[in-house]
């Protein structure tokens, strides 16, 4: 575990130590592991599914008439978009209110252990979980996260309230991993395409623009506004259809 967390704080280690400029080479360096990853083989590999199908092939907007999608995408999004603030602006303004770069880097590399934690374990934690709750929990877990990050900078309840990382951004990617699933198969991507480019893309560059605009006057109640602004998420959830194969699943 402290390998892990040695590595998970190695950033803030570095632009402790060497500046701001270190945030460069961190990037070329991380992009350039990733891309020699990319050049390993696969095992197994992927194999292409020839599959056939006699549905009419739907394009984007013709999803986003229906209101069980709308609504997923809304929910997900929300929930998803609110971590704007906190990924643009959460170590500045740490910063100003005088933590260490260090004990910066220890509150992220805290909630990036709890978030892959809870994807390691995820199967034994949420498989009796049905989608709406998954959503729940992530819903009720952002708006507790934000609400404490905009009324304290105290290290040690910080540190307790980044572990709610996992719910907030993991819980909820995973129920929508699963909603997507859910789909016949050759609408799957489509959704897919759907949750990336409007959820984790389009409502999240929204989020962290808006939080631009009114972070210098705003500061930390920049995370109480995205607290409030989850607030009406909890209708959404109730009135969404999910599925039926979901709702038999698991009863509220």
């Amino acid at each position: 575990m402290g390998k892990l967390y040695c590595r998970l704080t190695c950033v803030g280690w570095f632009i402790g130590e060497y500046g701001k400029q270190a945030i460069l080479w961190v990037i070329v360096c991380a992009t350039l592991v990733m891309w020699l990853l990319t050049l390993l083989q696969l095992s197994p590999q992927l194999e292409e599914q020839a599959t056939t199908s006699n549905e009419p092939k739907k394009s984007l907007f013709s999803l986003l008439k229906r209101s069980d999608v709308r609504l997923f995408i809304l929910i997900t999004g929300a929930i998803q978009g609110s971590h704007g603030a906190y990924y643009a602006f959460s170590a500045i303004y740490w910063n100003h209110q005088g933590l260490s770069e260090v004990s910066i880097a220890w509150l992220w590399g805290i909630a990036v252990f709890a978030e892959v934690i809870l994807m390691r374990f995820n199967y034994s934690l949420f498989s009796k979980w049905s989608i709406r709750q998954m959503l729940l929990l992530g819903l009720t877990a952002a708006i507790a996260r934000w609400l404490v990050l905009g009324l304290s900078t105290d290290v040690y309840l910080l540190g307790v309230i980044q572990t709610f990382h996992a719910f907030t951004f993991a819980a909820t990617h995973l129920a929508a991993v699963r909603y997507i699933g859910l789909q016949k198969n050759h609408e799957m991507v489509r959704y897919q395409s759907l949750y990336s480019g409007i959820a984790l893309g389009l409502i999240m560059a929204l989020f962290t623009y808006l939080s631009g605009l009114f972070f210098k006057s705003l500061q930390g109640n920049i995370f109480l506004i995205m607290s409030i602004m989850l607030i009406p998420i909890f209708w959404c959830i109730k009135v969404w259809k999910v599925s039926p194969e979901e709702d038999e699943r698991v009863s509220l």
